[in-house]
């Protein structure tokens, strides 16, 4: 089951890369722009300047967060196309990225060692491979 904190983080993220919250992100700025007074001064229009810019940083979350969020959709959609078209690849990984971070560790590891037991018998066919020359040059010379 996943955590309270792995659900809010989800639904976050979610809430902030949707288009629905870009524009009302900038329903709220321009609710500022007509409300707020305008500057008079050179003091004033620093601040101006000062806001304006926090004010596009603000954004340029929900912007990047959507773009993120998007791109992240699209790439789950392809592996999961990639997962079920293969054979011999375990379904079960399709929507992995909804699993609890428990499930994920898990998965992980488990990769992990498959890696670790094929590097190490990687390395002992290369070194049989290469003592086969070493044998056939001794034998030469």
């Amino acid at each position: 089951m996943k955590s309270k904190m792995e659900s809010a983080s989800e639904v976050f993220s979610r809430a902030v890369g949707s288009s629905q919250a870009l524009l009302a992100a900038l329903g709220l700025v321009l609710v500022w722009a007509v409300t707020s007074d305008w500057p008079e001064t050179k003091h004033d229009w620093n601040d101006f300047a000062y806001k304006l810019i926090v004010i596009l940083a603000f954004l340029r979350v929900f912007f990047l967060e959507r773009a993120r969020y998007k791109e992240m959709q699209a790439t789950q959609i392809k592996l999961n196309e990639l997962i079920r078209s293969k054979s011999g690849a375990s379904n079960t990984l399709i929507g992995a990225e909804r699993a609890p971070q428990e499930m994920l560790e898990n998965i992980m590891d488990d990769y992990e060692k498959i890696k670790h037991d094929a590097a190490s018998d990687e390395s002992v066919s290369l070194r049989s491979s290469s003592a086969k020359p070493d044998a056939a040059r001794s034998r030469e010379g």
